[in-house]
């Protein structure tokens, strides 16, 4: 249990984040991040540098399929 937001979002898997007794949103720093479940959590998380939560990974996306035979150029499209 904190209170202090960089610290839960340095160190916790999973973050629980409360207004006036009632948990409002449970979730990863990253989901907390870009899915705020309301207004009171996107103001609460507002001020926080995301370079520290939000991982390459987290945003880039695997190809499904890679089409060699269609070349580069296509692939580029895809």
């Amino acid at each position: 249990i904190t209170h202090d937001l960089d610290e839960a979002l340095r160190i916790g898997d999973r973050i629980a984040l409360m207004k006036d007794g009632e948990i409002v949103q449970i979730g990863t720093p990253e989901e907390i991040m870009m899915s705020p479940a309301n207004e009171f959590v996107e103001k609460f998380v507002a001020d926080v540098n995301l370079g520290k939560v939000i991982t390459a990974e987290s945003i880039l996306k695997r190809p499904e399929t890679l089409l060699i035979d269609r070349g580069p150029r296509v692939a580029l499209q895809i």
